[in-house]
């Protein structure tokens, strides 16, 4: 019997080496850190006060300081979550009125008001006006959209602070509708996941543009009568479009209409646009839930039923704040972060990232991702047990990842958003 042991122990030791080599293992959970001291806890509050004040340019500086005391205990990443959503709520605000002027200096802009009043969380629909050189009023567009006031919604209706052709597709623009978002925040009792974008021509054009821009900031989206940016040939042929905007919306519904016989907007890039993005469904099945209607003979107007069946769609949804899935076709310089995904030059093709369950996340991106980064919740991750990384398919990271203030700082200053707030980072350049 023992003779026969020593043979099938032989045996096993044999084949072990024909056993697939196991994934290293991380190194043990490191020791949670201590708490932090009444020292630590003053200086970082001060720099959370100087965070939310300073200049862009300074901002990178106090990030530095404050990630000496990364990472941070448990109990310190919820007192200062508290402490930073509250911070943020202070700010620019808007008047309860039905037509003001921004108080932000920067962008100085009109808009018009309705459905904030009766204390009560409301989601919030942003129209934009129709026009071109010189012509645009947020009136016009109250016509359209201001009925979503009836629907559980608070609606703001900005004016462009320069009217020239394609207005809401410049940058000083599509800053200003997303510092009225801010300010509405901190205003009103919002639901940051039922937040609506929605635009009739020159408006259609910026809902695509700002809308893709900032996918993860809308919970569904509906330009009409507008269109993408394409490149065409004189036979109006369609070979390509900008990026930054079809891509991103895999996670936000669009609704999107056209007339057959528009003489004013072509419908030819909306047509192309759908085709885009029946291409992407395919190829991402679990994403881009859009909808094209074109009608025949409405030239430049709205379907012939109007907007309450649009608005109805529009406020029917609501924003997955930490999507399994986030494909991010960065554009925009200045927009550092989508979904959970940030990157500190925003440029270069799209990014597809998965969250597979289980602690493991998958990405995919081209060029040079060594400025790519994770950013984790509680609500993505158990973040008591090792996360792994695949980046364009080899195992870039298996380690914990620890709270840190720097990264709630930063999260929270930049979103004002209490839906989607991250405690972690896992940086993919220079990972283990």
């Amino acid at each position: 019997m023992l003779r026969a042991m020593r043979r099938l122990a032989v045996l096993l030791l044999a084949l072990l080496p024909a056993l697939p080599a196991a994934r290293g293992a991380p190194a043990p959970r490191p020791p949670r850190p201590p708490p932090l001291a009444y020292a630590a806890k003053k200086e970082l509050a001060a720099l959370f006060e100087r965070y939310f004040t300073a200049k862009e340019e300074e901002k990178g500086e106090i990030l530095a300081a404050v990630r000496k005391h990364d990472p941070i205990p448990e109990s310190a990443a919820k007192q200062f979550t508290k402490d930073l959503l509250a911070r943020a709520k202070k700010g620019v605000r808007l008047e309860d009125k039905a037509r003001a002027t921004f108080a932000d200096p920067a962008f100085p802009g009109e808009y018009m008001l309705s459905g904030a009043s009766g204390g009560k969380v409301k989601g919030l629909v942003i129209g934009l006006h129709g026009g071109g050189e010189g012509v645009g009023d947020p009136s016009e567009a109250a016509q359209k959209w201001q009925a979503a006031s009836s629907m559980d919604c608070v609606v703001i209706l900005p004016k462009a602070i320069d009217l020239v052709q394609t207005a809401w597709n410049k940058e000083k623009n599509e800053r200003f509708v997303l510092a009225l978002i801010e300010a509405a925040k901190r205003t009103f009792p919002i639901d940051t996941n039922r937040v609506f974008l929605v635009g009739h021509s020159m408006g259609g054009y910026g809902t695509w543009s700002i809308g893709g821009h900032n996918a993860d900031l809308f919970a569904a989206i509906s330009p009409n009568a507008g269109g993408i940016y394409v490149m065409a040939g004189e036979d109006r042929k369609i070979v390509g479009h900008t990026p930054g905007v079809l891509a991103n919306l895999h996670n936000t519904p669009i609704w999107f209409t056209h007339g057959d016989d528009d003489k004013q907007v072509w419908v030819g890039p909306d047509r192309y646009a759908a085709e885009q993005l029946a291409k992407l469904k395919a190829e991402h099945p679990d994403g881009y839930d859009s909808t094209y209607k074109e009608y025949p003979g409405i030239g430049h107007g709205l379907p012939p039923d109007g907007s309450i069946p649009i608005l109805k769609w529009l406020t029917a949804h609501k924003r997955r704040p930490y999507p399994k899935k986030v494909v991010w076709e960065p554009a925009v310089s200045w927009r550092k972060s989508f979904a959970w995904l940030r990157k500190e030059k925003p440029e270069g093709g799209p990014i597809i990232a998965e969250n597979k369950g289980g602690n493991l996340f998958e990405v995919k991106a081209e060029g040079n991702p060594g400025d790519l980064s994770i950013l984790l919740s509680e609500e993505m991750a158990d973040l008591d047990k090792p996360v792994v990384v695949k980046l364009n398919g080899t195992e870039v990271y298996h380690d914990f990842a620890l709270p840190s203030a720097a990264t709630l700082l930063e999260c929270i200053a930049g979103r004002n958003d209490p839906a989607m707030v991250f405690t972690a980072r896992i940086d993919l350049g220079g990972t283990k």
